[in-house]
């Protein structure tokens, strides 16, 4: 069995031109980390969350 070392550049797909990173503010923190006051503790999600509202 044999392997290429060096991909077929007619294959590869071109880079795409380097773009500096922006930043992005989404504001305060202490807004955007309050608690919403859910019924479901933090940690529980997906199906364990689902099953315990049917559960109430």
């Amino acid at each position: 069995m044999t392997r290429e070392t060096e991909p077929d550049p007619e294959k590869t797909p071109p880079k795409k031109p380097y773009t500096t990173p922006t930043l992005v503010e989404y504001g305060d923190i202490a807004k955007l980390t309050q608690g919403g006051g859910g019924s479901v503790p933090d940690g529980m999600s997906g199906m364990a969350a689902s099953m315990m509202m049917m559960c109430l």
